[in-house]
Formats: structure tokens, C-alpha cells, sequence
């Protein structure tokens, strides 16, 4: 039984929106570990506010969390 594929992700707060995005998939363990060593960064044009917040769960989670925003254009309601 192959394992299944995990998925880091990331919370960023800019001063006047927040980002969900995705960082990394791969094996359990290595998304644990880039979870538990994320820091303060950058995004490609501007500084960001505080630390990136880091989640690592299976990525069928993610992929549902997707497809849920882009059926109701961008928005999730209740997460």
C-alpha cells in the first residue's frame, strides 16, 4: 500500500488580504519537517506582516479545499 501524499501549505498575511498557498508535496515526514522549520518571508513584490503560518496534511484535504473555492469563485465559507 503506497502512502499517501501530504501537502505543505501556508497562511500569509499581507496588510490588506490573506493568502492560502501551496509550498510542497511529498512523503508525511519531509512535510512535517518544512512545516515545523517555516519562518518570517517574502512574497515576490512586498514585505509580509508576522510569521507564514505552515499546515502539513494529506493533500486530498487541500485539493478539496481548491476545488470547494473555485466552485463558489474564490470564496470558502465556513473554514
Amino acid at each position: 500500500m503506497t502512502e499517501p501524499v501530504w501537502v505543505v501549505t501556508y497562511r500569509v498575511a499581507l496588510q490588506d488580504e490573506t493568502i492560502l498557498t501551496e509550498f510542497y508535496r511529498g512523503p508525511r515526514s519531509e512535510c512535517q519537517r518544512i512545516s515545523a522549520a517555516s519562518a518570517t518571508g517574502e512574497d515576490d513584490c512586498r514585505r509580509t506582516h508576522g510569521r507564514w503560518q505552515p499546515f502539513a496534511g494529506p493533500a486530498k484535504r487541500w485539493d478539496a479545499f481548491v476545488s470547494d473555492a473555485l466552485k463558489n469563485d474564490g470564496v470558502v465559507e465556513g473554514r
